[in-house]
């Protein structure tokens, strides 16, 4: 019933139509993945996703932004792209910590109480030099804040906001930031200069394959302002 539904979505042009495109996106982060690995169910599905896949990308100038970034989400959310997490050649290859930090970045924010993700985020080893050892991770000496590899890292994944961003759930991206604006002003502030930059260089540059992300950069910015990271002189500054 629910891929006879999921079907009906993507009959007769239905997915140009911003109501039914974002329903289709819901279903597929549902249940999606479940009907896609399960065997019974799974030839079909494929065939579904795929479909979507191809609508999406012919509707593109029919759908409003936030769809067309909701659809995208959503086939990545059920077929994630091969370099994610626990993916020889992508994430194996990086530091045991780096890769903690991304996956509490990139997954584990959206799922967690918003307190939760705060007090784990301020325990992580912002002032020490981090050290891998056989396998097993050492905090190293004492260093300046912005000179540690936590504070990299940590910039590095809130900044990236391609398919890892749930574009639904920035709000919990937002919420981290607030928090730590009172534990780590200067990373928060450096966090908020380099964002309003990139989207004033994407803009300038105007490449169409860079939307979604732009589109999640403007969502953040949009949620920041919310949790009173930004102001609104800020925002006008922006446009």
């Amino acid at each position: 019933a629910v891929m006879d539904f999921f079907k009906r979505l993507m009959d007769g042009g239905h997915l140009a139509n911003d109501h039914w495109a974002e329903m289709a996106s819901q279903l597929c982060l549902s249940c999606g993945r479940y009907l896609l690995y399960k065997p019974d169910t799974a030839t079909r599905m494929d065939n579904l996703v795929e479909r979507m896949w191809k609508l999406k990308n012919s509707a593109t100038q029919a759908l409003t932004a936030s769809a067309d970034v909701s659809l995208e989400d959503a086939y990545f959310h059920m077929k994630p792209r091969k370099t994610r997490f626990g993916v020889k050649g992508g994430e194996q290859d990086r530091p045991i910590m780096e890769r903690l930090i991304r996956k509490f970045i990139f997954q584990d924010i959206y799922i967690m109480d918003e307190d939760e993700g705060l007090r784990l985020a301020r325990k992580f080893p912002w002032e020490h030099h981090v050290i891998e050892e056989d396998g097993s991770v050492k905090i190293g000496e004492k260093c300046n804040e912005e000179d540690s590899e936590v504070y990299k890292w940590m910039k590095e994944c809130v900044l990236d906001l391609n398919v890892h961003a749930n574009y639904d759930c920035m709000y919990s991206l937002a919420s981290l930031l607030s928090g730590l604006a009172r534990f780590r002003p200067r990373f928060v502030i450096e966090v908020v200069d380099e964002l309003m930059e990139e989207i004033q260089i994407g803009c300038e540059r105007e490449d169409p394959r860079e939307s979604s992300t732009r589109v999640r950069q403007i969502k953040l910015i949009g949620e920041l302002y919310i949790y009173c990271v930004l102001d609104s002189a800020t925002i006008f500054d922006l446009l």
